[in-house]
């Protein structure tokens, strides 16, 4: 009787397209705007342009680089994880990240159900 239950658990939708359309609005939204705010509220200072000459990098540009390499990271991770989801081929993720193509995602049912 308890391995019925993992059974149903395991074929269950794992990742559909509203859960990669939540995953993509927290990616491209929510992940940049906590980090500006984080800087804001800790007044982390950033390299300004004086004169026409940019300063050197400040500590938030350097963080401002680290999020948009996370969010980077976490949109081709939860892409393949959607193609996966999918039935495609793994390699299909790089044609999928593109921005256009990448629209499909949101339609395309998944398979493992």
């Amino acid at each position: 009787m308890e391995q019925q239950s993992t059974n149903t658990i395991n074929n269950r939708i794992h990742y559909s397209g509203f859960d990669y359309f939540c995953s993509m609005l927290s990616i491209w939204i929510l992940l940049p705007i906590g980090v500006e705010l984080i800087i804001w509220l800790l007044d982390i200072k950033r390299g300004e342009v004086v004169n026409g000459e940019t300063a050197t990098f400040m500590l938030g540009d350097y963080l401002d680089f680290i999020a948009m390499f996370a969010v980077l990271l976490l949109y081709i991770h939860r892409t393949y994880k959607r193609v996966s989801a999918i039935g495609f081929h793994k390699l299909f993720t790089i044609v999928f990240c593109v921005p256009v193509v990448n629209f499909m995602l949101f339609f395309i049912p998944s398979k493992k159900i």
